[in-house]
This record gives C-alpha cells, sequence and structure tokens, in this order.
C-alpha cells in the first residue's frame, strides 16, 4: 500500500508538456493528478467556452467539469484532473 498525501510521480518524459513533473494525491478512484507547468496549445478548442472560472486560496483558473472526471486548469501552469468532485480537487491543491 502507498502512504496516503502527496507522491512524485515522476517526470513525464522530455519534451512534453508539464516536463517539470507531476504530483499524485489519494488513492484509487480518489487520485488526483497536479501537472505542474503545463503549456495549453493556442487556436483551435477554446478552453474559454468550455470552462467555467473559479478561484479559492489557491488562486485562479478555469474549470472543466463533466459527469465523470473534472479538470481545474490554474493562471500559473498547473493543471489538477481526477475522477472526482471540483471540491475534491481544490483539496488536493497545495496552497
Amino acid at each position: 500500500m502507498t502512504p496516503a498525501g502527496p507522491q512524485a510521480a515522476g517526470p513525464t518524459p522530455a519534451g512534453t508538456p508539464g516536463d517539470q513533473g507531476t504530483t499524485v494525491v489519494g488513492q484509487d478512484w480518489t487520485q488526483v493528478v497536479i501537472a505542474h507547468n503545463v503549456q495549453l496549445p493556442v487556436g483551435g478548442f477554446s478552453l474559454h467556452d468550455a470552462t467555467t472560472p473559479v478561484s479559492g486560496a489557491w488562486g485562479s483558473g478555469r474549470l472543466l467539469h463533466t459527469a465523470l472526471a473534472n479538470v481545474l486548469f490554474l493562471s500559473d501552469g498547473r493543471v489538477v484532473a481526477g475522477f472526482v468532485s471540483p471540491s475534491a480537487l481544490e483539496a488536493a491543491i497545495p496552497h
């Protein structure tokens, strides 16, 4: 068994967005993945149209909410995603 709390999942392959690595919080279905330094593509898919503005103690960003998964795109370049509620995503973000 893996202890609860933030766990380094290791860096992503070199040259991919977020190559500063990821952090995994939680276990099993409560896992939340936090990707660091993600550069989103410009053009095409409009993140603004598909998301809702959100803010909290962690800063501000945009929430993509679906019935299956939720994703927070934070203004500091982090992307927080999981098969959890938006409030669980927010709780997993270090302040």
